[in-house]
């Protein structure tokens, strides 16, 4: 679509609802996808500003309520805790809020069910709460984490691979694109992959993933230094499944990102733990 065509899509939308669209209301009520809104405005805010249009919620402070019926709502739908990717897909609201509230993202689904026993919506809420429970009985070590990234989508039109025999590790800290490749590679079997082909053609690498047990699936990767990389150099995101990525600066990204920053402080944040025992 062109740039004119999302704009208009976007207006026309606005009028409808009386007030600015959502990014996930625009492709409801529209044609325009999300990588249609990235690649020509490389963020959803800006495509609004083109459109003289305001953020709705901007500034707004939200409620305890209205956090978590969206959150809860989000679990709902999907049948599992969400990663941070997966409720700035499905959810009204950004991470921002949250973070505000709870701090890191993991406290999230524990002060939501704190919340849901205040204000008495666990008989509302039931499935929710247990998936919480399991969550936080996994968070604590009672259950043992096949990956750092838990929960990845699993593609039924895939076929599932047995499970590798040998890993090969490797162990080094990231500069550049190729340390972020080169850490991957260290991380690999922690988060859940093994790499199958690294190539200099586009996107970068094919790796096998475990979804479920023992049930791998083959997912196609671009590494890059910082994720909003992946935009500046005009990449296709209907040809990758993920962007690995040493810093995340795109929350916006059309694809799922892993941040391997993140992921190395959670393990030396185990770490640290382990050593206090």
């Amino acid at each position: 679509m062109t740039k004119q065509e999302i704009k208009a899509a976007i207006l026309g939308c606005a009028r409808k609802l009386k007030r600015a669209p959502t990014l996930r209301e625009l492709g409801a009520n529209t044609r325009v996808t999300h990588y249609d809104v990235i690649r020509t405005f490389g963020t959803y805010l800006c495509a609004l500003n083109e459109c003289k249009l305001k953020k709705t919620g901007s500034g707004m402070m939200l409620s305890m309520e209205q956090l978590f019926h969206d959150w809860a709502r989000v679990v709902r739908a999907i049948k599992r805790i969400p990663m941070l990717y997966e409720y700035q897909r499905h959810g009204h609201y950004s991470q921002r809020p949250f973070v505000k509230r709870f701090g890191p993202w993991r406290n999230v689904p524990e002060a939501m069910k704190l919340y849901a026993v205040d204000h008495r919506l666990v008989d509302d809420w039931r499935d929710v709460i247990a998936l919480i429970d399991g969550y936080v009985e996994c968070k604590n070590g009672n259950q043992p984490e096949t990956a750092l990234l838990p929960h990845p989508v699993i593609s039924p039109n895939r076929p599932f691979y047995g499970r590798l025999l040998r890993p090969f590790p490797l162990v080094c800290a990231p500069t550049n694109e190729a340390g972020v490749i080169f850490l991957f590679g260290a991380m690999a079997q922690q988060l859940g992959f093994q790499m199958l082909r690294i190539q200099s053609d586009y996107p970068d690498g094919e790796a096998l993933r475990t979804v479920s047990g023992d049930r791998l699936q083959r997912v196609t990767i671009e590494f890059e230094f910082e994720s909003r990389n992946f935009l500046r150099h005009g990449h296709n995101a209907a040809k990758c499944d993920l962007i690995v990525c040493w810093e995340n600066n795109w929350p916006e990204a059309p694809v799922e990102v892993i941040e391997l920053k993140k992921a190395v402080s959670n393990q030396h944040s185990a770490f640290s733990e382990n050593q206090n025992l």
